[in-house]
């Protein structure tokens, strides 16, 4: 009887250590690209907009700039299409699992114009979503 409650000891032991190693290893969050480093997760926003991301790609991307120098940027950050490239309002996103994976996600989306080849407008979202 007491052999079968030490292997039960034991048992429960490498069980916890094993749940813990998971958690930790799964806690460390995704790098974030240069394109979303240093800006703050938006709780707040204004209609829909990160004020911060869209700051930062409006001066990284002024109106006049080349379309495809955004999406080549916005492709070599992760971002994928939404969007036709052909509809008036185009659009890209990407998500990163942060800390806790299973529980927190961040979003960020990326929408501009363009006429001719050269960007109209752009906007940026950046948000965490926690479960």
């Amino acid at each position: 009887m007491r052999r079968v409650l030490v292997i039960s000891s034991y048992l429960l032991v490498a069980l916890l250590a094993s749940c813990g190693t998971v958690i930790w290893a799964d806690s460390r969050p995704t790098a974030l690209p240069p394109l979303l480093q240093g800006i703050p997760l938006s709780l707040r926003m204004t209609e829909g907009v990160s004020p911060e991301f869209t700051q930062r790609l409006s001066n990284r991307f002024p109106p006049g700039s080349s379309e495809t120098a955004l999406i080549r940027e916005l492709w070599l950050n992760g971002f994928r299409p939404d969007t036709d490239l052909g509809a008036s309002q185009r659009g890209a996103s990407v998500t990163f699992l942060g800390n806790l994976s299973y529980i927190c996600r961040r979003d960020a989306y990326v929408s501009w114009s363009a006429e001719s080849g050269k960007l109209t407008a752009i906007s940026g979202t950046f948000v965490q979503t926690c479960s």
